[in-house]
């Protein structure tokens, strides 16, 4: 009897302060599947159309069950932590930033948070992460990803701070 799934929660509060219900299947391939449109269902509640190819999924399929409202996601840079200095002909900017998640259901669930600090790809700009508690770290990406189990009612906070450094006279969105 197949019964294998999990549920998962994830996060990127940079783009989107919502977190998303994914519905993670192993051992779907002994059903062969065709590829095609499938509707997707939760707790006898419509919740979308996904397509299906289960020639490109591994061994776990991932489904998207939208958003979850009851998990609170908030992402604010703490001013703090925030400061510009010139030194020389550079400016040195330090950005602090604080993610806060409250989870409001009835029973723990597991959370994947994904941030990101600026890649730089010219050497007269550097990018240091200064300070990062618990978050994994991709140097190729920047992207900052935490794992956290949150039991009922509870919350985490996040945070996490970098410094850019580049020549005063250039002008720099991150």
């Amino acid at each position: 009897v197949y019964k294998r799934q999990e549920y998962e929660y994830y996060a990127a509060p940079k783009i989107d302060p919502t977190a998303f219900l994914v519905a993670r299947v192993a051992g779907f391939e002994k059903y062969d599947l065709l590829p095609g449109q499938a509707n997707l269902f939760f707790s006898n509640t419509y919740v979308g159309q996904a397509f299906i190819d289960p020639n490109i999924f591994g061994d776990t399929l991932d489904l998207s069950l939208g958003r979850d409202q009851s998990i609170v996601v908030k992402r604010e840079k703490v001013k703090e932590l925030c400061e510009t200095k010139k030194i020389g002909n550079s400016l040195k900017e330090t950005i602090g930033v604080q993610i806060s998640v409250k989870n409001t259901k009835g029973g723990p669930i597991t959370l994947t948070i994904v941030d990101q600090i600026p890649v730089s790809t010219n050497k007269d700009i550097s990018v240091e992460l200064d300070e990062n508690a618990t978050g994994v770290l991709s140097e190729t990406t920047g992207q900052l990803k935490w794992v956290e189990k949150i039991g009922a009612g509870e919350g985490r906070q996040n945070s996490f701070r970098y410094t850019v450094k580049y020549p005063a006279d250039r002008k720099i969105n991150f």
